[in-house]
């Protein structure tokens, strides 16, 4: 492709963000896909039971709060890897894709996720 038949869209704010964030995360860590089916009956009931006490939650809510105790059970899973060495993780920080109305994603990082509540 010329650059006649290019189009350069700059990607400033938000958007600008979220794409250098993207981009470090995919250069920095070490890819991993992993598919697999769940029976998510006991989540649903939970779910179910918070919306009765009148307090709103999504399944999302409750999948985060899950991957947050995970990560606190399995310390070896809370790290990265730099300078040849496993720098291992004290405090959990998050971070989750959400896809916007529009088309957009933001993807905001969750500090300190584990001395939160699932509310919070």
């Amino acid at each position: 492709m010329d650059d006649t038949t290019r189009t350069t869209i700059p990607l400033r704010g938000v958007r600008g963000m979220v794409a250098a964030k993207m981009l470090a995360s995919a250069t920095q860590t070490a890819p991993v896909t992993h598919h697999a089916l769940a029976d998510v009956s006991a989540l649903l009931d939970c779910r179910a039971a918070l919306k009765q006490r009148g307090e709103q939650v999504s399944i999302e809510d409750l999948v985060l709060t899950a991957l947050v105790a995970t990560l606190q059970d399995h310390p070896l899973l809370n790290g990265t890897v730099a300078d040849r060495a496993v720098h291992l993780e004290a405090r959990v920080h998050i971070s989750v894709a959400i896809a916007l109305p529009d088309n957009g994603l933001v993807a905001p990082t969750i500090f300190d996720a584990h001395e939160l509540s699932w509310s919070q």
